[in-house]
């Protein structure tokens, strides 16, 4: 079998990590909370959000882990406060964004306004969205992707941030130093807060 390799996106491969991240994430509480569903139509308004916020932003550091001649995994982190869509960037992006949501916006503003509520203040990367492939998790993709972010994070000595509504996956990060910080309801869903200190270097 080929050997998984992680590096950054270039730009000529937005599109396709946008439909793994969809493919990925789809099946997770957080988003069939948002989408109101798991189909290919939510799945597919997902692959477009995700390329419009995350992909498309010049501020997002983004690393993918390929196997031979496909991408099977994508891991987004950008530094705060970009993290949280500010006012202005809010009125750049809902022209397009109002278009996906499809009467789903203003439960993807109290999404928005919940993770605020629990994003730390200090400096911080907030590492998210991050997907595998189905047939490639438990692969070890997941955890080259965090290893190499977490080498970036190390290198410019700042920490870094991330929530998951898996306990499996939150107890995982344990062993690339993150810790659980705290537990928080979003729109009916458990999620994990994780922080990670960077490591000190010798």
């Amino acid at each position: 079998m080929n050997e998984i390799i992680v590096y950054q996106m270039n730009a000529e491969e937005i599109q396709e990590v946008a439909r793994v991240l969809s493919i990925a994430n789809i099946i997770l509480p957080n988003s069939q909370a948002l989408w109101g569903g798991g189909g290919e139509q939510e799945r597919k308004r997902m692959e477009v959000a995700f390329r419009i916020v995350n992909l498309e932003d010049p501020r997002t550091y983004t690393v993918v882990a390929r196997q031979a001649d496909q991408i099977v995994g994508a891991l987004c982190t950008i530094r705060s406060p970009f993290c949280q869509v500010s006012f202005i960037d809010g009125l750049k992006l809902f022209p397009r964004m109002a278009v996906v949501m499809k009467g789903r916006f203003l439960r993807s503003l109290q999404i928005q306004r919940a993770g605020a509520r629990v994003d730390p203040k200090e400096t911080h990367w907030h590492l998210g969205p991050i997907g595998v492939l189905p047939d490639y998790q438990g692969s070890g993709a997941g955890t080259l992707l965090v290893e190499k972010v977490c080498e970036m994070l190390d290198k410019k000595q700042e920490p870094g941030y991330l929530e998951t509504d898996r306990l499996r996956v939150a107890r995982h990060q344990e062993f690339s130093g993150f810790k659980i910080i705290k537990e928080v309801d979003i729109l009916g869903v458990k999620n994990y807060c994780l922080w990670r200190e960077p490591k000190i270097s010798d």
